[in-house]
């Protein structure tokens, strides 16, 4: 496959002032001091000046190709040497060449020293790909050397333990992929056994005393982490994605790793470990820096889509109204300046947060514009369980805006829609009580009487939310009703009552 047209002057434009100036000092080592600069030089000023060279543009068809081969080829160069101490993989591969030449040149007892180093890294960084080939290496020059360090039975011994990690490892990320399908194809899941045996029952999956090195125990806690989401345990889910944060970054993929951070995120947000939360964001923030993925469009959307519905979320919950009003402002410029990027589900996420937000600081008529739209589409088009969400919501929103007239016709809708889900007495339980409630006739003038119902509806909440399994007296869905109903019911602001909420409620080192 050929280079680009533009490949030079974009490799040009994306070195450091550092890496510019070594590759200058390399290429001079090599130059004489008497002389004009070579074309391929006055090449490599024009573009970095971002000017052009009248020699260059001078010179024939052919003199300027061979030019722009020569730079491109001897900046590389001048990048490996800049960066040979760069990155484990990086040492690893040079000694493994060095080794090489040593080795055709007759002098292997001269590569033993390069060898051992070669060796000792691959094992502390689990590069087993690279000492597979070191392994090849040792083999070939124990054939020829007088006193060989190890048998071959030994090294072949060896072989069969790396590649045997090697198979566990790749057990675990089939499995690991697997999970993660399921996940976006089933949101959570009713048959907790058919889950398990596909997951954390399957047949290949190992103990984790059994995972003998660090990526295997990376997937084998993402598995289980994501299994116990899927079944509504969040703390379980938060026990195995603690461990994926606090896994050695070296072993891990970036962008497993990222995933891995991503889900303990949502494992916070799940048990309202809102401190937490962000501070694995701005781990996240100075990792994606430092492995280079910030360049990634793909990962600045993802960036995007996870700040923004956390923040919200959390600031909502919080009562910190300042920080509220300057993460909503900020997520709608975001949001028409990554919205062909986003997906739909994505750009529903933070609809939905953003409508919660607009109740948090009081701008109903934001929040009814939303429902109203989404309520719009068709169901299919919608999230699953922001779609679910809307028919409780409006009735709050009612309450909200005191309009009681529509109150038991929306109940009633919101009653009948509910019944008709997949097992609705068990997922929509306290739904179907708080509509059928509000399916009765009330005096809400009467203030005694509205909080009554509210009072009704705000322990039916609790009661549910207690006798949920994997949850720690809070539920990032049902919890905002509750503060919703005490609201409405001391007439206060929502940001001020989850302020209040939030204190009385949440563990004393998550305040923020």
């Amino acid at each position: 496959m050929y280079r680009k047209k533009e490949d030079l002057k974009h490799l040009v434009a994306s070195l450091s002032m550092s890496e510019k100036r070594y590759f200058s000092l390399f290429i001079k080592s090599f130059s004489s001091a008497k002389g004009a600069d070579p074309l391929y030089l006055k090449l490599f000023s024009s573009l970095d000046e971002c000017t052009y060279s009248d020699d260059f543009n001078k010179a024939s068809v052919r003199a300027q190709s061979h030019a722009t081969k020569r730079l491109y080829d001897n900046i590389l160069k001048g990048l490996l040497l800049y960066h040979h101490n760069g990155s484990v993989d990086i040492i690893i591969q040079n000694l493994l060449i060095q080794i090489e030449i040593l080795y055709h040149l007759a002098l292997p007892g001269q590569s033993l020293p390069l060898l051992n180093k070669a060796y000792r890294l691959a094992h502390l960084h689990e590069k087993f790909g690279l000492l597979l080939q070191i392994l090849q290496w040792e083999r070939k020059i124990s054939i020829i050397i007088v006193s060989p360090g190890r048998r071959i039975e030994e090294i072949a011994g060896e072989e069969q333990e790396v590649l045997a990690k090697l198979a566990q490892i790749t057990h675990l990320e089939s499995i690991y992929s697997k999970a993660i399908e399921l996940k976006r194809q089933l949101g959570y899941v009713d048959n907790h056994k058919e889950l398990a045996s596909k997951t954390i029952s399957s047949p290949m999956m190992p103990a984790l005393a059994e995972c003998n090195t660090q990526k295997a125990i990376f997937y084998h806690h993402f598995i289980h982490a994501l299994y116990y989401r899927m079944v509504y345990d969040h703390k379980q889910a938060y026990r195995h994605s603690k461990q994926l944060a606090n896994s050695p970054i070296q072993f891990i993929l970036p962008n497993d790793y990222i995933d891995g951070l991503l889900h303990h995120i949502n494992s916070c947000l799940c048990l309202g470990y809102f401190e937490e939360t962000l501070k694995v964001l701005r781990v996240l923030d100075v990792y994606m820096r430092d492995q280079k993925m910030d360049q990634s469009d793909s990962f600045r959307v993802l960036m995007f889509y996870y700040k923004a519905f956390s923040h919200l979320l959390i600031y909502n919950y919080v009562g910190k109204k300042e920080a509220l009003l300057n993460t909503i402002q900020k997520t709608e410029e975001q949001l028409t300046l990554y919205d062909e990027k986003l997906s739909m589900e994505m750009k529903q996420v933070i609809w939905g947060n953003l409508c919660n937000a607009y109740v948090g600081i009081g701008a109903m008529d934001k929040a009814g514009n939303i429902m109203e739209w989404l309520f719009r589409k068709e169901s299919k088009l919608v999230r699953k369980e922001i779609y679910n969400d809307l028919y409780l919501f409006r009735l709050f929103y009612l309450l909200q805006r005191k309009m009681y007239v529509l109150l038991p016709s929306m109940a009633l809708s919101a009653y009948r829609y509910f019944k008709q889900q997949k097992n609705s007495e068990v997922y929509f339980e306290v739904e179907l009580k708080i509509a059928a409630l509000l399916l009765e006739e009330h005096d809400y003038e009467n203030m005694k009487t509205l909080h009554s119902v509210l009072q009704q509806i705000r322990q039916m909440l609790i009661a549910h939310i207690a006798h949920l399994k994997g949850v720690h007296n809070f539920q990032e869905h049902y919890s905002f009703y509750i503060i919703w109903a005490e609201s409405i019911f001391y007439e206060r602001p929502f940001y001020e009552q989850t302020s209040v909420w939030y204190k009385q409620n949440m563990p004393r080192w998550n305040l923020i």
